[in-house]
């Protein structure tokens, strides 16, 4: 028997706890808005600190729960997204949809829903890497000015 399962995930090449303080940056605003999707996020991000998370089997640094759904739609999916520790210098942006009937039986359902969590989980990844490559010219500029370095606009 084969196993279907709706879990999309993104490795994010950003060390685990700069990750999760973006990710935490992300989830204050409530909404996230990806290229034609949204998630509305209804429950506060769960965070755990590095340690016990890097000990945990699943490897969970941060969780939240929200609805995905298509830009300009109502219909919606009930989700979970997490953010978890691929390795001590990488993490991974997961989504996975959660409840009872996870849209399973429908294969446009599945389409649709596979496409929209592509959708927020590569645009979170995205926005998670472009915050830390921010940080680490902001500390470069910051080092040069502390050496005394012409700096390097």
């Amino acid at each position: 028997m084969r196993t279907i399962t709706l879990y999309v995930s993104r490795r994010v090449r950003v060390p685990c706890l700069a990750a999760a303080t973006v990710f935490d940056e992300l989830c204050a605003a409530g909404t996230i808005h990806g290229p034609g999707a949204a998630l509305a996020l209804h429950t506060p991000v769960a965070p755990s600190g590095r340690d016990q998370a890097l000990r945990r089997a699943d490897g969970r640094l941060r969780r939240a729960d929200g609805r995905l759904r298509r830009a300009g739609s109502r219909r919606s999916f009930p989700v979970e997204v997490e953010l978890t520790a691929w390795s001590h210098l990488d993490a991974a942006v997961g989504v996975r949809p959660v409840g009872r009937r996870p849209p399973l039986a429908d294969g446009a359902a599945q389409r649709r829903y596979t496409a929209l969590a592509l959708a927020v989980a590569d645009h979170v990844a995205g926005e998670i890497e472009a915050a830390f490559a921010g940080w680490e010219r902001a500390a470069l500029m910051e080092a040069a000015g502390l050496l005394g370095a012409p700096s390097a606009t």
